[in-house]
């Protein structure tokens, strides 16, 4: 098996629709180890992430992480560190205010 260290997604604005990220590769597990979100405004906003399997879609069984975030505010996902995602699985979010916030991630892929 070889794992590889890669950036999941550029770093982007959340949308207030539920938009896809990160999409694991045929024949690989994806571990998140670094998922980072910041508030750009000076508002109080709400992000929700989901991990959805493969086939599956964004909703209430599988959300992941949701939290308000005060303006301006930075911080780790920590609850979601080293979540595995099989082949198929996505990360998906959204903000209740458009391209208040920003969002970064990555981790390893491991090839099977």
């Amino acid at each position: 098996m070889a794992t590889t260290p890669t950036p999941f997604f550029d770093p982007q604005l959340l949308g207030t629709s539920i938009g896809t990220l990160y999409t694991t590769p045929a024949s690989t597990t994806s571990i998140i180890k670094h998922l980072a979100l910041k508030n750009v405004t000076t508002g109080v906003v709400e992000v929700t992430i989901h991990i959805v399997p493969a086939g599956g879609v964004a909703g209430d069984a599988n959300e992941a992480f949701k939290r308000k975030l005060a303006g301006e505010e930075d911080i780790q996902v920590y609850s979601l560190i080293n979540e595995n995602l099989e082949t198929g699985a996505t990360i998906q979010a959204l903000c209740d205010t458009a391209s208040a916030v920003s969002i970064r991630g990555g981790g390893n892929e491991v090839v099977s």
